[in-house]
Parts: C-alpha cells; structure tokens; sequence
C-alpha cells in the first residue's frame, strides 16, 4: 500500500506539532508542511527562523514516526526573488523532506522558468527536489 500524507491545508489551524500529531492520529505515514505564506492572506506555521519550534517538530516525529514528506508552498510569481526564498528551505535540512512543493503563477514564461532554474540548485543544496503544482487559479495551469 502506498504511503499517505496529510497536507498541511487539510487542517492549517493546526501548529506543525498538531499537524503531526493529527496524521499519526489519522493513521498518515507522512505530513506537509507549510513553511512559505503563498498568498498575503494565508496562514503559515512559523518554522523559519525558530530552532525551538523545529526541535519540537523533530521531537513529535520520532514519537509518533510520522515524517515531513514536504515543505511548501513557493509561489513563483512575477516579483518572485529565489535567493530570498532560501530560509524556507533549511527547514528541509533540518526535518528532512524529500520535496519543496512550487507553483507557477508568472505571467511570463522566460521569468517562471529562470525563476525556476534558480530557485532548483537552491533547494538541492538542502537535499530538496521541486515538486510541481500545477492548479487552476493561477498561470501554470497544467502541465502542458
């Protein structure tokens, strides 16, 4: 049976250590974090900058042997800076996902995908592969 994991979104009231207490609960092997506010009105867990709140994090992972799967969600939109974006993503050295979650919402194809290249060795560096999105609402709709 393949693994699940919970996201992040399903219950965002939840602190990162309520999120991984609930996929234990729920019977998930993994969970997604989120890390990075992808819209101005949007709730984040308050990872960056806050060791305490990661070793707590680490703490209730071995406890309940949920992992964090994934971090998210970076937006690369048109003011989009990647070398800004690199707090988020140590984080995913330090708890160990496999996988920043991205979406697409730049108009311009060539700034998206320079963003992109740029944002891709970044991410690397912390043993993070891209992963993604592609959704309705914004530029990148779908994969083609």
């Amino acid at each position: 049976m393949r693994p699940l994991s919970l996201d992040h979104l399903t219950v965002i009231d939840a602190s990162p250590r309520e999120l991984i207490e609930a996929a234990a609960a729920g019977g998930f092997e993994h969970a997604g974090l989120r890390v990075v506010q992808p819209l101005a009105a949007a709730e984040v867990a308050d990872v960056i900058g806050q060791p305490s709140v990661r070793r707590e994090l680490k703490s209730a992972m071995a406890a309940t042997g949920v992992s964090v799967q994934l971090i998210e969600s970076v937006w690369l939109g048109p003011d989009a800076d990647p070398p800004s974006l690199e707090p988020a993503l140590v984080p995913g050295a330090e708890l160990g996902p496999r996988f920043v979650l991205v979406a697409g919402n730049a108009p311009e194809r060539p700034r998206l995908l320079g963003n992109r290249c740029a944002l891709a060795p970044r991410a690397h560096n912390y043993g993070l592969e891209i992963a993604f999105e592609f959704m309705p609402f914004t530029q990148v709709r779908r994969y083609a």
